[in-house]
């Protein structure tokens, strides 16, 4: 390689590299204002009244439904909504 192509290709590299430090900065910069935001979250949720947990005054599936046959599938579709909420709670853990 001749010097001019040399100090381009070198050039090209610091460019590069400074772009890359640059979005660096904006990455860690965005996770900084996420990890405020959850913790904000998370005392908003711990302020809240009952655990989640806690659902004494919810009615049984059984009141709800006629039959056994509709309870069974309330109760799979409830399932079904309760995996969905946690598979979208684990893929935004990650990406934190």
């Amino acid at each position: 390689m001749n010097s001019e192509k040399l100090q381009a290709r070198i050039q090209y590299l610091e460019q590069k590299v400074r772009e890359l430090l640059e979005h660096y900065k904006d990455q860690q910069r965005l996770i900084q204002q996420l990890q405020k935001e959850k913790e904000k979250l998370r005392q908003q949720a711990s302020n809240h009244g009952e655990p989640t947990g806690n659902f004494s005054n919810s009615p049984e599936i059984g009141t709800i439904t006629k039959s056994e046959e509709q309870a069974r599938a309330l109760g799979s579709s409830i399932d079904s909504y309760i995996r969905d909420i946690d598979r979208s709670i684990t893929y935004l853990e990650q990406i934190q």
